[in-house]
């Protein structure tokens, strides 16, 4: 989701939707993603992220339980801290454990 586009920016500011591009997660396995405002879904693979604009859903093919683990695991290694010392509640893309679908904040 792009946090920068809300219903003031566009309906009270004019401001168009930005195109988000380049984006990557860190999961290595098969993605599908749905472009809701375009109405489609498309596959994507080693976490690079098709353009989107507002919003996207990530649907990660397998185990939500392996995504977890790949976003820690990077997390640790980027801010050199051991995979045991990252909590979750500092992951930039949080699991919804029910549905395997990544919700990430831009």
């Amino acid at each position: 989701r792009d946090k920068a586009n809300t219903w003031e920016s566009e309906l009270v500011r004019g401001e168009s939707p930005a195109m988000i591009s380049g984006e990557k997660i860190p999961f290595s396995g098969s993605l599908r993603c749905y472009l809701p405002w375009e109405n489609r879904w498309v596959e994507a693979d080693d976490g690079v992220l098709p353009d989107f604009s507002r919003s996207i859903v990530v649907r990660v093919e397998g185990s939500p339980e392996i995504a977890v683990a790949e976003v820690r695991e990077s997390l640790a290694a980027k801010d050199g801290r051991a995979v045991q010392d990252v909590p979750y509640a500092d992951l930039s893309a949080r699991l919804k454990a029910d549905g395997q679908v990544l919700v990430i904040d831009k």
